[in-house]
């Protein structure tokens, strides 16, 4: 045989495939792109994760145009750290307060890319002293009350003056809305409170679950407004049944959003990327035993709810999947319509995943995976912050909880011998989504490697970080109930 047959052949194999290249259909690339991060939305209460109420006929309409990711991870429990990764594709492993200042962000990178940049933001933790404005030629924040429907009029405005003034008609623009409903206080508009009354849809497993968790102190009647199991279920039962309320008065303003674009001719080429920064929880779960002791303690009337006192709600310091799963759905140029993508996404994602999206470069050292084309995502692990607790979920299903870190925070009353046992848990979600049976003794190595897995991210992840927190952002974050211990 010739030695010169398998160059020959070579060669023709490099011909073949540069002309396959060539005749490959291009990129769809959107003109515009739209990023909607909605306050404190749970996946699990919208109808394309599985919510049997109609509280999201709009979004689910939006995913039905896109891609749907089904587990998706914000890299915060609260809102602070989560946007601060969304932002900058990294992870946050530490109290970094503001973004990181040597770092280009997303709205820096579209500004250069040629794209008008523009923000609408309805939470005032969000503002220009935490670094949120760089890279945006309009920044409007806060929007006071920061509800979907105001955000939304307040980017049709702008919208509208952007479209006549500008000289560069085929240039994009990227917008940012950010909107707070249903953020608490939950206070929906009456027409929207359709599902006053009712039953939780999982409220029976609940009430059982209720029922087996006990207070470490005893209730005293003439302070606690729900002591019996019976009362604690039905102001429950109405705190849920506002949550979803806001759902969908936060789904119609985003119907209204979409009309807008369609009208106005820019729908079919814009990307619309719908996030949230982190859910809530809703009274699934006991509080964590060091948690509720702080409570107790700093509390001059005690357990002043009664047994809801016992439950987590709102956000920020558990990392159950009613808080840490958010909604992740793409529609637009680039992605297929109808598509519903498995694997470990992230928020992480949307920094690499929007520039590639415009033909931008990805930035090499970032966390997060470029999605474009409706990618399922190929990482193995996920990780989150909070408050110097994390948490890491795998790709089997495996999530391990650890607030070792947390007990630095506590007094030294607060670290007592019975929070050894809890301070790292362990769960399988494939046998218990609920997240109710602690299996680290069950599964030793699972737990041994998750929790260096954590470990190395804290290592890996750590960088200078700015701590510095100004008066108004004391402020805001005590406004949200970032401050009160939640």
């Amino acid at each position: 045989m010739s030695p010169r047959r398998p160059l020959r052949s070579l060669a023709l194999a490099l011909a073949v495939a540069v002309v396959a290249a060539c005749s490959e259909p291009p990129v769809e690339r959107p003109t515009n792109v739209l990023l909607l991060v909605v306050d404190t939305l749970r996946a699990d209460r919208l109808g394309g994760y599985g919510s049997p109420r109609p509280t999201s006929p709009r979004i689910d309409a939006l995913a039905a145009r896109g891609t749907l990711y089904e587990s998706a991870f914000a890299q915060g429990t609260w809102t602070g750290p989560s946007m601060l990764s969304l932002m900058t594709g990294l992870y946050v492993s530490d109290e970094e307060e503001r973004l990181p200042a040597d770092r280009p962000v997303l709205a820096e990178r579209l500004r250069d890319a040629g794209l008008t940049t523009a923000a609408f933001v309805g939470n005032p933790v969000l503002a220009h002293d935490r670094g949120f404005d760089r890279g945006f030629d309009h920044f409007d924040a806060p929007i006071r009350g920061g509800r979907t429907a105001t955000v939304v009029e307040r980017f049709a405005a702008w919208h509208a003056r952007w479209r006549k003034e500008t000289r560069a008609p085929e240039r994009g623009f990227f917008a940012w809305l950010h909107a707070t409903d249903p953020h608490t206080p939950y206070a929906p508009p009456a027409r929207f409170r359709r599902f006053d009354g009712r039953p939780r849809v999982d409220e029976e497993p609940l009430r059982e679950r209720w029922s087996r968790v006990e207070s470490p102190v005893p209730f005293e009647p003439e302070a606690a407004r729900t002591a019996t199991l019976d009362e604690a279920a039905v102001s429950i039962r109405d705190q849920s049944n506002l949550y979803d309320a806001e759902v969908l008065t936060m789904d119609h303003a985003v119907g209204a959003l979409i009309d807008l674009l369609e009208e106005r001719g820019e729908l079919d080429r814009t990307l619309i990327v719908l996030a949230s920064d982190h859910g809530e929880e809703l009274y699934e779960h006991p509080r964590y035993p060091e948690d509720l002791r702080v409570w107790i303690r700093q509390s001059p009337t005690g357990m002043g709810l009664g047994i809801e006192d016992l439950l987590e709600r709102a956000h920020g310091s558990c990392f159950h999947d009613e808080v840490w799963r958010v909604p992740l759905i793409l529609a637009g140029p680039g992605f297929p319509a109808g598509a519903r993508r498995g694997g470990l996404a992230a928020n992480l994602d949307l920094v690499p995943t929007i520039l590639a999206a415009v033909g931008r470069p990805v930035p090499p050292d970032v966390h997060g995976e470029n999605l474009v084309g409706g990618r399922t995502p190929a990482r193995r692990q996920v990780f989150g912050y909070s408050r110097r607790a994390a948490a890491v979920v795998d790709e089997r299903g495996f999530k391990l909880v650890d607030r070792r870190r947390k007990q630095e925070l506590y007094p030294d009353w607060a670290r007592g011998p019975e929070d050894r046992g809890t301070l790292l848990q362990l769960f399988d979600l494939e046998r218990d989504p609920g997240e109710l049976v602690d299996v680290r003794a069950e599964r030793p190595r699972v737990a041994a490697a998750l929790e260096a897995a954590i470990d190395r991210w804290f290592s890996e992840t750590a960088r200078d970080v700015d701590r510095r927190l100004s008066d108004a952002d004391r402020d805001a974050l005590r406004e949200l109930g970032y401050l009160d211990g939640r």
